[in-house]
């Protein structure tokens, strides 16, 4: 009779456990596809910027607006989404986004707004592919013979992001997954002083800068672009200001 009862229920919780497996598969993944199964996730983007001399994440106070990219295995675009405003500056921020499960690339230009001093391509989903995706500075010519281009305004701040492989899954009903920014613009400052207190006569000296940093690449990696010449935008006192990209991503150019 022990026998019989252990049988039993060794029988019988086998078949509680195939019952229960098998209503996990009809969950989400059953070929039956029921309609009263909600097999949906939420999936959200986070941005930070905390590679900063701050160490804290800027991006709430900083950062005014956003634009996310996504590409499949095959480099294809497949998603993007623009957000701006004040939503950027609300505590625990993040970007709703209206993914399948899957692998993603995923891009992020941050910063370029109608009067932003950088431009990207108009990209359609499902036909422009990841190299389309480069992000050029404004320039002007100049009308010498040589035709030189220069850059004689304070530039807007530019940010990128990217995540290479990005897996979003069915493992929870949402899903949050970070993007980390990098800023490409700065300041430069040059100063003047003489050693004997005498004041420097600023309309005495010139400043330029010069450097073929305009054309950036989908990952943020320069691409071969015309020589600029950056001319100062303040002049105080003794200083000049420009502004430009950090020397850690070898970009010294500058506006004015």
């Amino acid at each position: 009779m022990k026998t019989v009862k252990t049988f039993a229920r060794q029988f019988s919780f086998s078949l509680m456990m195939a019952m229960t497996l098998g209503s996990a598969v009809v969950s989400c993944d059953s070929i039956l596809g029921e309609e009263e199964v909600d097999c949906s996730v939420e999936y959200r983007v986070k941005f930070k910027y905390d590679y900063n001399m701050k160490y804290a994440d800027a991006f709430s106070r900083e950062v005014e607006t956003v634009t996310l990219y996504a590409f499949d295995d095959n480099g294809k675009l497949v998603y993007q989404k623009t957000e701006e405003g004040d939503v950027l500056g609300e505590e625990g921020y993040t970007m709703k986004v209206d993914l399948e499960p899957g692998d993603y690339h995923l891009i992020t230009w941050a910063g370029l707004n109608n009067e932003a001093s950088f431009s990207v391509p108009l990209v359609t989903a499902g036909e422009s592919s990841l190299d389309e995706l480069q992000c050029k500075m404004d320039r002007l010519y100049s009308r010498a013979a040589d035709g030189t281009a220069m850059v004689n305004s304070k530039l807007s701040s530019l940010w990128h992001g990217e995540v290479t492989k990005q897996s979003f899954s069915r493992a929870a009903t949402s899903q949050v997954v970070t993007v980390p920014l990098v800023k490409n613009t700065n300041t430069i400052r040059v100063i003047l002083q003489q050693m004997d207190g005498v004041t420097v006569e600023v309309d005495k000296f010139e400043f330029t800068i010069t450097d073929d940093n305009g054309l950036m690449n989908y990952d943020n990696k320069l691409l071969e672009d015309e020589t600029l010449t950056y001319y100062p935008i303040t002049v105080r006192r003794a200083a000049r200001t420009w502004g430009h990209e950090p020397t850690e991503r070898r970009r010294t150019a500058t506006s004015a």
